[in-house]
C-alpha cells in the first residue's frame, strides 16, 4: 500500500467564501451594523391631529396677580 494513501486528513477543508461577502470584508474599512437600518428604526408615524383647539390667550389678564 502507498504511505500517502495510508495518511488521514484530520482537519476538514474550509467552506468557500461567498465572492459577495468576501468582496465586502475585503473593502470595507468601517464596521458594519448586525442589523439592517429598516429594523433599527420605527415606522414613520403621523402627528396626531387634536380634537379641540387650545383656549385663546388674551393679551389682558390677571397674569400676575
Amino acid at each position: 500500500m502507498n504511505p500517502k494513501s495510508r495518511i488521514r486528513p484530520t482537519v476538514a477543508n474550509p467552506v468557500a467564501m461567498n465572492r459577495a461577502v468576501a468582496t465586502i470584508d475585503r473593502g470595507e474599512r468601517r464596521d458594519t451594523p448586525h442589523t439592517p437600518w429598516p429594523l433599527v428604526h420605527p415606522d414613520p408615524k403621523r402627528v396626531p391631529k387634536p380634537t379641540n383647539s387650545p383656549p385663546i390667550i388674551s393679551g389682558r389678564g390677571d397674569a400676575g396677580k
